[in-house]
């Protein structure tokens, strides 16, 4: 790690690796390293950014309401899409259109986040262009801009819990 923070020019010298490795902690045993960061966790230290040495809780703190704001995002969306789904899987039971909704439930449920994220991103960045790819507008700044960014990543989450709430769904009725 220390050669990678210090560059191939920086990182060929020894002495410099050493010194750097000795300001890290990282010539300590690794049992000693992990007991230091974990009772550091624990008192709410999670150490310093090495890439701005900065305090890793502070940049949480800071990113943590865009965080929340995905996770809401995404369970509206997956409430919003996976209700209906399981309502028209348990009134159409054993119909072709209750055997298509069960079937989106499930592979909605299956589909890894990753997965769903990336067809999103080619369906609707690349292919139909209506939605960026990457992103974040403050609300303050542009509120039609901040959703349009919210939208994919919203609903790539939503896509898998939308299979949950559909097969719970249909289950209850």
């Amino acid at each position: 790690p220390v050669v990678v923070l210090l560059g191939e020019q920086a990182g060929a010298d020894p002495e410099v690796v050493q010194k750097m490795r000795a300001e890290l902690g990282l010539n300590r045993p690794l049992a000693d390293q992990f007991l230091a960061w974990f009772a550091g966790v624990l008192t709410g230290d999670l150490g310093r950014s090495l890439r701005t040495g900065e305090p890793v809780f502070a940049d949480v703190l800071v990113r943590l309401p865009r965080s929340l704001e995905l996770i809401a995002g995404g369970l509206a969306m997956a409430m919003v899409m996976g209700i209906p789904l399981g309502v028209i899987a348990a009134r159409r039971r054993g119909s072709l259109l209750g055997g298509a909704a069960a079937v989106v439930a499930t592979a909605g449920f299956s589909a890894p986040v990753f997965v769903s994220g990336i067809v999103l991103l080619i369906v609707f960045s690349l292919w139909l262009d209506v939605l960026p790819s990457s992103g974040f507008v403050d609300i303050s700044e542009d509120p039609v801009m901040h959703f349009a960014c919210l939208a994919l990543p919203a609903t790539a989450i939503g896509i898998n819990f939308m299979g949950v709430i559909a097969r719970m769904t249909r289950a209850s009725l």
